[in-house]
């Protein structure tokens, strides 16, 4: 996980993260396995919507 100038970003692409977005893939989750997050559109989630990928267990592909 980076942080530049105070903002979270974004493990995968490296751009920041924004909690506070409409579109489903610029939303955020987070690994449960270790501190970093990610866009919705840098995980096998993308596509899905945010309510059913936060209801599943995400582990990303840096910790499988």
């Amino acid at each position: 996980m980076k942080i530049r100038k105070g903002n979270l970003q974004c493990s995968a692409c490296e751009e920041d993260l924004i909690s506070d977005v409409e579109d489903e893939e610029e939303k955020n989750i987070g690994c449960d396995k270790c501190p970093r997050w990610f866009h919705m559109k840098c995980t096998e989630f993308l596509g899905m919507s945010y309510d059913e990928a936060a209801s599943k267990e995400y582990i990303s592909f840096m910790c499988s």
